[in-house]
């Protein structure tokens, strides 16, 4: 798993340098399994299905693990399905960004912008293709304005017929984790918070049975007198 999300932290190794690196992957992924109803290790089992088709599409492992954590808390699919369903979306734009086209259902380059300037929101930038993240976050600002037409029909375009319900859970949620989207900077120390919380609770364990077994000495002890 953590191979899988090293692969989405491009030059973040050469500048950070490997231990930090994974010590950050392990943040990220406890901060967002807190704060939702996922774990941590259910994100890393979907990131392990996604990551290499965010990771083309220039998506960080950040934004890729809030997405998962949206959706998995508002579907409870497997993490396997709904890696493969990001992993199935990102598949469908790489298509239609390279062929013009998607073999699926034949959705357009042109189609896709058709849907999205229905609602204000830019496909490319002076001829370039946007960051998908940055996509989401401009169909998430008006997600709350828009019908359930006009949601089924970006949903539809966006993801296609087979994955539109996943992205539709993203957007139902976004409202709820507006504050898990700044994960790189929340999440820091999250794993040493939850290491520490558990080496405190066997602490006080240890030091229970410790005065548990001392009772028992001084019980014996007395019982020996007697």
């Amino acid at each position: 798993l953590m191979t899988a999300a090293i692969n989405t932290m491009g030059d973040s190794i050469e500048q950070s340098g490997i231990e930090d690196v994974v010590e950050h992957i392990a943040d990220v992924w406890l901060y967002l399994g807190d704060h939702a109803a996922t774990s941590g290790e259910e994100i890393g089992k979907a990131m392990q299905k996604a990551s290499a088709s965010a990771t083309e599409f220039g998506m960080s492992f950040e934004w890729l693990g809030t997405y998962i954590a949206v959706v998995s808390e508002q579907t409870r699919q497997a993490p396997e399905a709904i890696g493969n369903a990001f992993n199935t979306m990102m598949a469908r734009m790489h298509q239609i960004k390279a062929k013009g086209f998607n073999d699926e259902d034949t959705t357009k380059l042109n189609d896709v912008a058709k849907a999205l300037a229905t609602i204000n929101v830019e496909l490319m930038d002076d001829g370039q293709w946007r960051a998908m993240s940055d996509i989401y976050s401009d169909i998430a600002e008006k997600w709350g304005e828009m019908d359930a037409k006009q949601r089924g029909y970006i949903a539809t375009t966006m993801a296609g017929t087979r994955q539109y319900n996943n992205l539709l859970a993203l957007f139902d949620g976004w409202d709820k984790y507006n504050t898990a989207l700044e994960t790189s900077r929340n999440a820091t120390g999250t794993l040493q918070k939850q290491q520490d919380t558990y080496m405190e609770s066997v602490g006080a364990h240890i030091k229970q049975l410790d005065t548990e077994w001392e009772d028992l000495y001084k019980s014996l002890l007395k019982a020996e007198d007697i």
